[in-house]
């Protein structure tokens, strides 16, 4: 599998990033998202970067299908149901990482967001449909496609097992950037999780599962349970 799309990985945050500046110059943000009815310009931006992760996966969907390269290829293949069951066991861990992240950025006089406050609230339905749709479903389906289909497959066919995680790791910390030191931290280790199941599944679709339940428990269950 060629590793020449590798620069997809960074595509749809830098975007991201690039039409929110864009946006904020003409516009105040929080006005925005006010007048469309979002729970905050987090909201905003997930239904921005979302999009565009869409656009940069069908891109890349079609680049591979181009050079022969189907999408069981990329792991959308039946697998064991243990592998299922693992997925969810493992979610149970995500916590722990958390935990251990915030002690250590705690430490360094660091907090695991780049502002104290953390941005994850709902107040408006649709904010509750963003942060369910967004994160749950498209981004879960979307980036373990691009950085465990594509990104960790091709990558494990030219390096070692161990190598391919920790690049994949790295790539996909990079692009949280945003979240903050603490939350970058996570993603480092909690992406080993992800390449494990899609290394022992040969499946793209545990990851997706642990993906789309751990980002149901940050996005959705978390901040309805927490908020005041």
């Amino acid at each position: 599998m060629p590793l020449k799309y590798l620069p997809l990985a960074w595509v749809a945050v830098l975007l991201t990033g690039l039409t929110i500046t864009t946006v904020a110059m003409k516009v105040n943000l929080h006005d925005l998202a006010k007048l469309l009815n979002l729970t905050s310009t987090w909201s905003l931006s997930l239904i921005i970067y979302s999009t565009y992760q869409l656009i940069v996966v069908l891109l890349l969907v079609y680049l591979l299908k181009r050079i022969g390269i189907a999408m069981r290829n990329i792991g959308f293949r039946r697998t064991s149901k243990k592998y299922y069951a693992f997925a969810l066991i493992l979610v149970l861990t995500s916590p722990l990482i958390w935990a251990f992240c915030n002690f250590i950025v705690s430490q360094l006089g660091l907090s695991m967001w780049w502002s104290k406050e953390t941005p994850l609230i709902i107040k408006t339905p649709l904010g509750f449909v963003v942060l369910f749709i967004c994160p749950v479903i498209l981004c879960a389906t979307l980036e373990e496609t691009l950085y465990r289909g594509y990104i960790l497959a091709a990558m494990m066919q030219r390096v070692s097992v161990k190598k391919a995680f920790i690049v994949n790791s790295l790539i996909f910390a990079s692009i949280h950037y945003a979240f903050g030191p603490g939350t970058m931290l996570f993603i480092l280790i909690w992406t080993f999780i992800p390449c494990w199941l899609y290394f022992k599944s040969r499946s793209i679709y545990p990851s997706i599962l642990f993906h789309s339940v751990n980002n149901l428990l940050a996005y959705v269950v978390l901040p309805l349970t927490f908020q005041t």
